[in-house]
């Protein structure tokens, strides 16, 4: 195995831990709203991320298929 894998797998759950402690302290207390929250808020923004900052640093064209893509359609 790469010691580039190792220490992305590091990185990624150093990352991860504090949303890990924060969301298994709240399902502790009672406070499921916080544990629901800290996770659903956490998966979205690192998908809107990776995914916003992998079209800013590879835009790709995609090709219309459809005739009417030159003149304005209504």
């Amino acid at each position: 195995m790469s010691e580039l894998v190792i220490g992305l797998t590091l990185v990624a759950g150093g990352t991860s831990l504090p949303e890990l402690a924060t969301s298994v302290l709240g399902g502790l207390r009672g406070e499921r709203d916080i544990a629901v929250g800290n996770v659903v808020g956490s998966n979205l923004f690192n998908l809107l991320a990776v995914l916003g900052l992998s079209a800013l640093v590879a835009p790709m064209a995609l090709p219309c298929p459809m005739r009417c893509c030159g003149s304005t359609y209504r």
